[in-house]
Parts: structure tokens; sequence; C-alpha cells
């Protein structure tokens, strides 16, 4: 990318108990009301990551007076982290390069998604083997279940048979890079996590990307859609 200088900083220790768009709207105050023209804000929405944000500027906007003139301002009674982001948003990508060079950033975000994807599938048919192996050299029988898997897509979805020592971190962890995650609740007694997200669109996406076949904490879980 032709676009080196970063636009975007990261903001943290935000208030975690008000509404997105509360928080959305009070930033740009914040930012425009210093003097400072805010391109684009992303508040995070999971539960993980709530309490941060993402807030992008013009090219005009200095990142280190940002820094100097707001950082630990309160904002709703707690003060403000702000660093620049380690890389710009998508939107000042967007706006601040050509579209060839926008369509070769969206081409490399891609394969490199793809890539992650074929090494972990290359990795859990490794650990399959292994496994297989062992059990042949054991002359231990294991027993394989037939798991109906719903292809009908629903913004709610199901991993099923996870490992005992899965925590719901481990889950926010995987699923909270994909747009339109909201929450994972993890049933530790039954071994499942119900996952939403806010769309069947952004849900469709992310098993397209993860497949059926989830490799957690070694051990491969389901991941299909909730029944309707």
């Amino acid at each position: 990318m032709v676009l080196r200088s970063i636009h975007t900083l990261y903001a943290k220790n935000l208030n975690e108990k008000v509404s997105l768009n509360k928080l959305h709207d009070s930033l740009k105050t914040l930012f425009t009301d210093a003097g400072f023209q805010v391109l684009h804000i992303q508040a995070c929405k999971n539960l993980a990551l709530r309490g941060q944000a993402y807030i992008s500027f013009n090219k005009n906007v200095d990142l280190n007076q940002v820094i100097e003139t707001l950082n630990t301002k309160l904002l709703f009674d707690k003060p403000i982290v702000l660093q620049v982001a380690k890389q710009n948003s998508d939107v000042v990508l967007e706006r601040f390069s050509s579209h060839s060079e926008y369509q070769e950033f969206l081409g490399k975000v891609r394969k490199e998604r793809l890539d992650r994807r074929s090494s972990r599938i290359g990795g859990e048919k490794r650990k399959r083997g292994e496994l297989e192996d062992k059990d042949m050299n054991s002359g231990e029988n294991t027993k394989k279940r037939k798991v109906a898997i719903n292809t009908v897509p629903n913004k709610m979805m199901i991993i099923t048979n996870l490992s005992e020592d899965v925590t719901q971190k481990d889950l926010i962890d995987l699923l909270s890079k994909y747009d339109g995650f909201l929450t994972a609740n993890y049933v530790s007694v039954r071994h499942l996590a119900l996952i939403e997200f806010e769309s069947e669109q952004d849900a469709i996406k992310c098993y397209k990307e993860l497949g059926s076949d989830v490799m957690i904490k070694g051990k491969s879980s389901l991941l299909t859609y909730a029944k309707k």
C-alpha cells in the first residue's frame, strides 16, 4: 500500500456500561469540540472488547497532538487512554487509497485468511492422523458418532464437542475477528457454546471462513447453524 502513515487512534478504558450509540456520539463530540476532524469511529461491540474503540481522522490531523490534548480526558467518569493504532482502519484505507490500491489490500487480507485457514486445516488433519495412529497402535477401538449438520443459515450458531478445558475467552478470541459477532455463551456441562451474530450474512461469512470442523484447544469441534 502506498498509504504508510497511520491515521487511526486506539482508545481504551472507556465506560463499558454506556450504550454503543451514546459512546459513539460522545467520542465524536469530544474530538470535534477539541478541533480534530473525525472520519470514522468504530466502538467494539462484543463483550470481550467492550470499552475499546478505533477513531480515524482526516490526513491533516496530527495524532500526536490529539493524544497530547485528550489523553486521560474524563469521559463518563473514566479517563480515556489513547495511543496510535497498529494499522489504519478499512475506512481510512478506502478513503485515502486509489481503487486499485484498496482492491490490492482486500486481496491481501483474503489471501492471509485463506492461508491461515489452510494452515489450520492442515494442522487439524495431521492431528487427527496422529490420534488415529495412536488408537491403532494401542489396539483401542473408538466409537464414531454421526452428527447431523444443519446447513440452513441462522444468525445463531452452535459449537459442540468442546474440550473440557475450553473457556469462554477462548471462544471469544476465536470469533471476535469476524464482523457482526455479538456473544458466545459457553455451556460447560454440555461441552457446547451458543454463538450469536448480528445477522445471518455475518454468520454465513464466519462459517465459510472456519468451516464445520474447528480445532479448539487441540480438539476437533463441530460448528453448525442452530435450528430455527
